[in-house]
């Protein structure tokens, strides 16, 4: 009796994992469609905080054409990611399989440009204004992940005879 159900977790387990790693097989063409329309929404008001930002410091960051980016294929994959892969004659909402996550930046770089259509991202070995910096961590978090990767102080205690110790977070963290 135990060997039936070890059996029937094991391949629940595979079925599973299967139907996981093959999910974007399984989508309809609707919500297809609705992914690629969401992610060119996403792209334009991406492009509106850059611009703004832009604007107002005169500092080149994040997600952006390059001049080599074949214009079909801006806002065709989610902000993050690239199209890698030979350019049809016609793009559509289900080339987006072909979108792959864009190349970090090491620690001491930033996001210049790239990361969109089909150009991965093309990194600066700059600092990033501090007001941009500030900026990722509060009202622009879509920023966050562009600028240099970076670690912050938390747990803070007092050691006796040292002063004031803490330990840093993760170079690869999120803020809420």
């Amino acid at each position: 009796m135990n060997k039936k159900y070890s059996l029937l977790i094991i391949i629940l387990i595979l079925l599973s994992y299967y139907l996981l790693t093959k999910k974007e097989d399984f989508l309809s063409p609707a919500i297809v469609e609705i992914q690629y329309e969401e992610n060119q929404e996403r792209y334009k008001k991406f492009q509106e905080m850059q611009e703004k930002i832009f604007k107002e410091t005169d500092f080149q960051i994040g997600y952006k054409p390059t001049d080599n980016t074949d214009k079909k294929t801006i806002g065709l994959c989610p902000l993050g990611k690239y199209y890698k892969g030979e350019i049809p004659e016609e793009v559509k909402p289900q080339d987006m399989s072909k979108c792959v996550p864009c190349t970090k930046c090491f620690p001491g770089h930033y996001l210049k440009e790239g990361c969109s259509g089909n150009s991965d991202s093309v990194c600066e070995a700059e600092k990033v204004p501090h007001n941009i910096f500030i900026r990722s961590h509060g009202e622009n978090k879509k920023l966050h992940d562009l600028i240099n990767p970076h670690q912050h102080p938390y747990g803070f205690y007092q050691e006796p005879n040292v002063g004031q110790k803490f330990k840093l977070s993760s170079f690869d963290h999120y803020h809420i």
